[in-house]
């Protein structure tokens, strides 16, 4: 990260030997890189945007993401030159809903299988902890031979309710 700047604050910052373990957002108008470092030493690199913004024909190739981040973000499109991707893929309307999460015939959806926000928000982890506690409640009330069905339908609605509000907050901040 030294070569990337010479902003003596940011450099400062960025001093701690493990830091290039963080993960890290490039952001632009309408736009936003995320730089994540994984296990196996390699880094997965993502573009989220506003496609409005940003057309999406032009990055659903790995060519035409590279010149466009030669074009807005051109110390990582550097960095990038010669690489070969270990894997390259491309989402539209990667944020998305769900008929239906719990159900009283004893199956749920959390996760990624479940509701899924905008990864730049992250609310991701919080989304997940909150379905974990309503699934917990429903197996605990299951096996006690407690009805679920009448939970079953609560919980969704406030989950449902959860995802609609955090998702109107987001609709429309790229910019």
């Amino acid at each position: 990260p030294h070569d990337w700047s010479d902003d003596s604050a940011w450099l400062g910052r960025c001093t701690p030997p493990d830091r290039w373990r963080s993960t890290n957002h490039l952001c632009g108008p309408g736009y936003w890189v995320w730089l994540i470092p994984l296990a196996s030493g390699a880094h997965s690199v993502g573009i989220v945007c506003d496609a409005a913004t940003h057309p999406l024909d032009g990055m659903n190739r790995f060519d035409k993401t590279l010149a466009w981040l030669h074009k807005h973000q051109p110390r990582l499109a550097q960095a990038l030159d010669g690489a070969e991707p270990m894997d390259f893929a491309f989402f539209r309307n990667f944020s998305y809903g769900c008929a239906q999460v719990f159900s009283p015939q004893r199956w749920a959806l959390t996760g990624e299988a479940g509701l899924f926000l905008d990864p730049f928000y992250s609310p991701g982890s919080e989304f997940i902890a909150i379905s974990y506690a309503y699934i917990a409640e429903l197996i605990t009330k299951d096996r006690a031979g407690d009805p679920v069905d009448a939970h079953v339908g609560v919980y969704e609605s406030l989950y449902f309710s959860f995802y609609e509000s955090t998702m109107a907050m987001y609709r429309g901040q790229y910019d």
